[in-house]
């Protein structure tokens, strides 16, 4: 079995056929099952939650396969008492905009207002994206989402093969790990934060093409809502399937 997680672009929005999605694709090359738990809208912070939270006690794959999100995303748990339920949403953007020099948030970009959620739930989640969490703690906590996720399935001994959905925010933001970090309480000092060239290290597919941005180089086509079509997830998948091949992973889905 292939665990697959991502957003959207795993999903295989606007490719209508689910045999030309790269992770269809894929897993029909190896005629082997999967399991695609990707969500459109879906950020790192959920990558990493539903793969330690399904993996292996829901599902136990011969092989996981990530493609990181953007790192503006997030989601958060609505509680419903009455209904003894909680339910999972993505913040997502209808609109956002950033100076990529500053890395400013534009205070016009707004949040989805979900029908359940309260005049004020939305303002707070509006207020906080814009305001709050900046792009420098977004790329923090993404990097640390992804280190330990794959420190977690390296310790089950699953092996992983790690994608990102686009460059540009990171490869936007990397050089801000290199300044200095301070904490506070009642006094401030010096925080110790690892630099961009250790987290290239540690993550390495951070260097390489993202999906988004080999489709666009490669003059591949997109949907209206900017997802690439099933030209583009033929580009994914026959990456992916090299990546096994080189890795030897394939000889576990044999």
């Amino acid at each position: 079995m292939i665990y697959w997680n991502g957003c959207s672009f795993v999903r295989g929005m606007e490719v209508n056929n689910h045999s030309k999605r790269f992770a269809w694709r894929v897993s029909n090359h190896y005629d082997t099952p999967m399991i695609n738990s990707a969500k459109v809208g879906g950020g790192n912070d959920r990558i990493w939650r539903v793969v330690i939270n399904e993996v292996p006690i829901f599902y136990n794959p011969k092989l996981v396969i990530l493609v990181w999100s953007g790192i503006n995303r997030m989601e958060y748990l609505n509680w419903f008492p009455k209904k003894k339920t909680a339910r999972w949403k993505s913040a997502n953007w209808t609109t956002f905009k950033w100076h990529q020099r500053t890395l400013d948030i534009h205070t016009d970009s707004t949040v989805v207002k979900h029908p359940e959620d309260t005049p004020d739930t939305w303002k707070g989640l509006q207020m906080y994206m814009t305001h709050v969490r900046n792009l420098k703690y977004c790329l923090i906590y993404s990097l640390h989402y992804m280190y330990t996720t794959n420190v977690y399935l390296k310790a089950l001994g699953i092996p992983t093969l790690n994608y990102i959905m686009s460059n540009t925010q990171i490869n936007k933001t990397l050089w801000t790990l290199d300044q200095r970090f301070e904490e506070s309480a009642n006094i401030i000092w010096q925080a110790n934060q690892l630099g961009s060239e250790e987290w290239l290290k540690r993550l390495p597919w951070l260097k390489e093409e993202g999906f988004y941005d080999m489709c666009k180089r490669e003059g591949a086509p997109f949907g209206p809502k900017d997802h690439p079509l099933k030209e583009g997830h033929e580009l994914m998948a026959n990456r992916i399937i090299g990546d096994i091949e080189k890795n030897g992973f394939h000889k576990a889905l044999i």
